[in-house]
């Protein structure tokens, strides 16, 4: 997860603040490797050096071991009536007949209702451990993988607001 250090360093070197990569406990861990059907060595990796943060991906939250698993559990419930758009061309890279697949992973989430997620399962032209985003019902690629969508983050990030406002401290990630 060398990705992920990277955009801890860029993020605090924007901020001027340090942001402890701190891991996810391993009861946490062990309780969510248990839950879901596959556990990619990715999501082990990244959760060994982290546990979650709202800094690194404003204005989502970057979840840890416990974030996820809560959310998977809502997700897997769900039963909106209405799906995601499609916005590919084919091949859709997505295995898509509910509204949350078993297979997806969140990772990131925005008020309990936009989700990036691990793709465990994708359809046909995607790639295992791809990085999808379900966002107001759209759903989308964003990386072939956890780590180059950290990558991708670090390019994609814009500087606090200067000036006396709420946003002074955040960074923003423009997806």
């Amino acid at each position: 997860m060398d990705e992920l250090k990277k955009l801890a360093t860029h993020v605090e070197d924007l901020l001027d603040a340090e942001i402890e990569l701190v891991p996810s406990s391993k009861l946490e861990i062990e309780k969510l490797r248990a839950r879901l059907p596959v556990f990619p060595e990715s999501l082990a990796s990244y959760l060994a050096i982290f546990c979650g943060d709202s800094r690194l991906l404003h204005p989502f939250w970057l979840m840890g071991a416990k974030g996820i698993l809560a959310s998977y559990e809502i997700l897997l419930s769900l039963n909106p009536g209405e799906y995601p758009t499609f916005i590919f061309e084919e091949p859709f890279p997505f295995r898509f007949d509910k509204f949350w697949r078993e297979k997806w992973i969140p990772i990131a989430e925005l008020n309990n209702e936009d989700f990036f997620f691990i793709d465990m399962d994708p359809g046909e032209g995607g790639v295992i451990g791809q990085i999808g985003l379900v966002q107001e019902l759209e759903l989308c690629l964003v990386a072939d993988s956890l780590e180059n969508w950290f990558s991708g983050v670090r390019e994609k990030i814009v500087p606090p607001l200067e000036g006396e406002n709420e946003w002074e401290d955040q960074i923003w990630y423009e997806w």
